[in-house]
């Protein structure tokens, strides 16, 4: 009998990240919004503000993406294999691992002045960018256990549900979870 607790592990986790960076994608658009009405005739915006922006679009499509294929156990068509999942995981955690690294050390020293709009977005970023970045690790981690526990990386061809042996693919029988 096969458990379904990895593929749900990955499903909640997924679920959270598409929640924290829908977060993102809000404070990092009220961000730039913020900086490019700043003063009449006065427009800037932090470049590293994009990159959070453009990850954290980029991981909703993609957590929503991976939940659709684990969830309708789909085997067929462009990325359903864990090792087609890992390339795209691997582009988004270390975009998150960037703008999270560069973000803090960019506004290290908010605590200065909480209560002013302007830094309690700024907080609210690295806080959700880190949130990410911390959501990608658990779900990397909780893919190379499940991975580890089923022939080892001699299964990542095969489908990244996670649900083998339930007459839905070729894979081997019995994953252990």
């Amino acid at each position: 009998m096969v458990s379904h607790h990895a593929p749900a592990t990955r499903l909640g986790l997924y679920f959270a990240l598409s929640l924290f960076s829908i977060v993102l994608l809000g404070v990092t658009a009220a961000r730039i919004h913020q900086t490019l009405n700043f003063a009449p005739g006065v427009s800037f915006f932090d470049p590293i503000v994009v990159e959070l922006l453009v990850t954290s679009v980029l991981a909703i499509i993609w957590s929503w993406f991976i939940i659709h294929t684990i969830h309708t156990i789909r085997v067929n068509g462009p990325v359903t294999t864990f090792w087609h999942e890992a390339i795209g995981f691997l582009i988004i955690w270390i975009m998150f691992l960037v703008g999270t690294a560069i973000a803090t050390n960019f506004w290290a020293n908010l605590g200065v002045c909480f209560g002013v709009f302007t830094c309690d977005i700024l907080t609210v970023i690295v806080a959700f960018a880190w949130l990410c970045f911390i959501t990608m690790t658990l779900i990397g981690f909780s893919t190379m256990l499940f991975l580890a526990r089923n022939n080892g990386y001699g299964s990542i061809h095969e489908p990244l549900h996670g649900r083998w042996g339930t007459g839905q693919t070729g894979g081997p029988t019995g994953a252990k979870v």
